[in-house]
C-alpha cells in the first residue's frame, strides 16, 4: 500500500425476514486528496475475507424473531471466521423484512450491542429494503454507469421490494407481500404446514383449491406463483390492481412504470430464476421458491425489457461501512452546538430537478423519503438532502422550509433531531425560515455546501471555528456485489 492508503477490517451483518448471514471484508481506503486541508477518502478496493454459510432466520410463530438465538449465530461466525472483536474497525448491521419491525428491531439490536456497538445500523422499511437491494444487486452503479433506466426485484421470503433507478438515482420503489415462504410445505409428505394472510387472499380471490394440513396440489401451486407474478407485473408497470389484492401492495404504487431498460431479480428466489439448482425435491427448502421463480421467468416484465443477470443475488448484501469523504460544512449554517457531535445518521434523499409548484406536492415527496426509514427510538435523528431551488427566491425558501416542517411533523415524535442538508449556501436563512415556520417547536438543524447520497450515514462533529463550520463525516454501505 501507498503511503496514502490505509486498510480497513469491516463486518456486515444482514438479518432479514428469511435469512441471516455474516460477511467480514478488507477495505482499502485512499487519500484522493493528500496535502490538502481536508483529505478526500475514497474506497479504492473491497475482498471478501469470510462468508458465513446463509442461516434460516430463527422466527418464532411466524412473526417474531428469536433474537438470542441471532446473536449465537453471530457468535458462532466470529469465531469460525478467527476474527476478535477488537480487530473489527468498522460495520453495518443491516435488518429488514419482519426483523424490522419495532419489537424485533429493539431486541435484535440490544442482544448485538457486543457485536455491533459502534456499526451503522440499518432499520429498513420496505422501501430502504428496496434501495439497499438494488444497490448490493448492483443496479444502482449500472444505471449510472449506462445512464439508464434499471428496474430491480428482490424477492425474498415474505416480499418482494421493488426499486427503479436512472442515472444512479433511486427514482421509485415499492413492496409487496409476494414471496417464497408464504406458504410452507413439508418436503417429505408435500402436506401444506402454513399458509400466510397474504397467501390466503390470492387463494380466496381466485378459488384456488390450496388447503392447510393437505397434500399440496402442484397444478395449483403453480396457479397461484402465476397469479402473484401477475401482480407483481402490475406494480412494476403501474396497471390497475385487483380492488380484493390491495391490501397486498405495502406501500405506494409505482408512478412511471414503464420505458425500462432492463431488468434484475435478486433475493433468494432469484438463484432459481437465473441457475436451474439441482435439488432433492421441490420443496428442499419446505418453501415454494422454486415454483415463484418458474413463474417469474414467464413475466410480462421479461418481456417487455432487457433482462440482466445482477452481479449477486442472494449476497447481495452489505459488507459493512466504510469512510468515502470528510467535509467540512459551508459557514452559513444553522446549528446548536449543544446536540452535538451526531454520529451514524442515516440520510434520506429528496431527488427533483426543481422544487414543485405545489406546497402539497413538496410536503409528499419529502413525507415520501422519510418514511423509507424506521427510526428505531423517539429520539434517534435522521438528515435529509434536499436539492435547493433553482432561483433561491424568498418565496421558495420559504415553501421548501413549509414543505420540510409539515413532512417531519407528519413522519416523526417531537424528541426526534431531523439535520437538513443542502448543497447551496443557503443553510442559515433555510433554518432561520424552518425555525420561524415551526414556531421554534421543532428540534433541528440545517447544513449547507454537503453533497451527498442516498443511503449514505453522517457523523457531525463540534463546529471547528467561530464561523460555525462543521467537519461532516460521510459513510457509505459497501455491498459485496462486484
Amino acid at each position: 500500500m501507498s503511503i496514502n492508503e490505509f486498510k480497513l477490517i469491516s463486518a456486515g451483518i444482514d438479518i432479514g425476514t428469511t435469512t441471516t448471514q455474516l460477511i467480514i471484508s478488507e477495505l482499502i481506503l485512499k487519500n484522493r486528496l493528500p496535502g490538502a486541508r481536508m483529505p478526500k477518502i475514497e474506497i479504492v478496493s473491497k475482498k471478501v475475507l469470510y462468508q458465513s454459510r446463509i442461516y434460516i432466520t430463527p422466527i418464532i410463530d411466524h412473526r417474531i424473531v428469536d433474537a438470542v438465538a441471532v446473536k449465537e449465530i453471530i457468535k458462532k461466525e466470529y469465531e469460525k471466521a478467527g476474527f476478535q472483536l477488537s480487530e473489527i474497525d468498522t460495520g453495518a448491521l443491516i435488518i429488514t423484512g419482519e426483523t424490522a419491525k419495532k419489537e424485533n428491531a429493539e431486541k435484535i439490536v440490544h442482544e448485538l450491542a457486543e457485536y455491533a456497538g459502534d456499526f451503522v445500523v440499518a432499520v429498513a422499511g420496505p422501501e430502504l429494503e428496496s434501495i439497499l437491494a438494488g444497490k448490493g444487486a448492483g443496479a444502482a452503479e449500472l444505471s449510472k454507469t449506462k445512464r439508464n433506466k434499471i428496474i430491480n426485484l428482490d424477492i425474498g421470503g415474505g416480499t418482494t421490494n421493488i426499486a427503479v433507478f436512472e442515472d444512479g438515482n433511486v427514482v421509485d420503489s415499492t413492496c409487496v407481500n409476494v414471496g417464497g415462504r408464504l406458504i410452507e410445505i413439508d418436503k417429505r409428505s408435500e402436506i401444506v404446514t402454513y399458509i400466510s394472510k397474504p397467501a390466503q387472499m390470492f387463494i380466496d380471490n381466485y378459488g384456488l383449491e390450496i388447503i392447510l394440513e393437505k397434500k399440496i396440489n402442484k397444478s395449483e401451486l403453480t396457479s397461484f406463483c402465476d397469479r402473484m407474478v401477475d401482480f407483481v407485473d402490475m406494480v412494476a408497470l403501474g396497471e390497475e390492481l385487483p380492488y380484493a389484492l390491495k391490501e397486498i401492495l405495502m406501500v405506494s404504487k409505482i408512478k412511471n412504470g414503464n420505458n425500462y431498460d432492463g431488468v434484475m431479480f435478486s433475493g433468494g428466489v432469484a438463484e432459481y430464476i437465473y441457475k436451474d439448482k439441482d435439488m432433492d425435491s421441490d420443496f428442499e427448502f419446505s418453501d415454494i421458491g422454486k415454483f415463484l421463480a418458474k413463474s417469474f421467468k414467464k413475466s410480462k416484465l421479461i418481456q417487455a425489457c432487457k433482462e440482466i443477470k445482477p452481479s449477486e443475488t442472494i449476497r447481495a448484501t452489505v459488507v459493512g461501512a466504510g469512510t468515502q469523504t470528510v467535509n467540512v460544512s459551508g459557514s452559513t449554517v444553522f446549528i446548536d452546538a449543544s446536540m452535538l457531535p451526531l454520529r451514524n445518521i442515516p440520510v434520506a434523499k429528496v431527488v427533483w430537478e426543481d422544487i414543485p409548484d405545489s406546497l402539497d406536492e413538496v410536503i409528499e415527496r419529502i413525507v415520501q423519503v422519510i418514511q423509507r426509514y424506521k427510526l428505531p427510538t423517539k429520539t434517534s435523528p435522521l438528515a435529509v438532502s434536499i436539492p435547493c431551488p433553482k432561483q433561491c427566491s424568498f418565496e421558495n425558501i420559504e415553501k421548501m422550509a413549509k414543505g420540510i416542517y409539515h413532512a417531519w411533523d407528519a413522519s416523526s415524535t417531537a424528541e426526534n433531531l431531523l439535520v437538513v442538508i443542502v448543497e447551496k449556501d443557503i443553510g442559515k436563512v433555510l433554518g432561520q425560515t424552518l425555525y420561524r415556520v415551526s414556531n421554534g417547536k421543532m428540534r433541528f438543524m440545517s447544513i449547507d455546501s454537503v453533497n451527498i447520497g442516498e443511503g449514505d450515514y453522517i457523523d457531525v462533529g463540534k463546529p471547528i471555528s467561530t464561523d460555525d463550520v462543521v467537519p461532516i463525516i460521510i459513510k457509505t454501505l459497501v455491498f459485496s456485489s462486484k
